[in-house]
């Protein structure tokens, strides 16, 4: 009878240590499954996540050609969007940045300046800075505005000068049939030299 016992107890806990080692390498394996596919999305994502342009936080980091953080990209020449950042180092100190189709980046040097062109991609890029036809497309539609603002104003000055001019002549008209000869004739010279100046007055104004 206590054999049997034994027996019982010996397959028990048998089949509990068989069970504990079973679940410990379901859940390992589970484990594994899961940093693989954490590992996995991580390894899709990167790619297209995007990287913050750069931005200058001090002087020293615009003005300076040879800083390279670390977010940026060297050599990027394919077909996505770019911030481009162009310094400009020596005799004048400046930063551009535009956005471009492609980007090299490289280091040159050119009337006593370092330029340095540096690259990143991002999907921001376009959010911060304007693209190029974004900038063509404003330019184009300014050049309009200012062309016709300056088609009114010639019109605006050539009415002028119309309504000018024939009010002189109604008072020279006037003037000639009740003067005498040499009054009238110096009166008109007046007037005429009168109507030149306001004609190159309003020319000045609107060229």
């Amino acid at each position: 009878m206590n054999k049997i016992k034994i027996l019982k107890s010996g397959l028990k806990n048998s089949y509990l240590k068989t069970t504990e080692t079973e679940n410990l390498m379901m859940f390992s394996n589970l484990n594994l499954k899961f940093i693989f596919l954490v590992g996995f999305l991580i390894c899709m994502a990167y790619p297209i996540y995007p990287i913050e342009c750069f931005n200058c936080q001090n002087d020293w980091e615009c003005n300076d050609p040879f800083f390279r953080p670390e977010r940026f990209l060297t050599n990027c020449t394919n077909n996505e969007t770019f911030c481009e950042k162009v310094v400009y180092f020596g005799v004048k100190n400046s930063v551009t940045r535009r956005c471009a189709e492609s980007c090299t980046e490289y280091t040159k040097i050119e009337e006593d300046n370092v330029i340095t062109h540096h690259c990143c991609t991002s999907e921001r890029c376009n959010e911060n800075i304007e693209s190029s036809s974004q900038i063509e497309q404003k330019s184009q539609a300014d050049n309009k505005q200012s062309s016709d603002l300056k088609s009114k104003l010639e019109t605006q000055r050539k009415s002028q000068l119309n309504k000018i001019k024939h009010e002189l002549s109604t008072i020279k008209e006037v003037v000639q049939s009740s003067l005498p000869e040499e009054e009238r004739r110096k009166l008109m010279s007046k007037q005429d030299q009168q109507f030149k100046n306001i004609q190159n007055t309003l020319s000045e104004l609107v060229p």
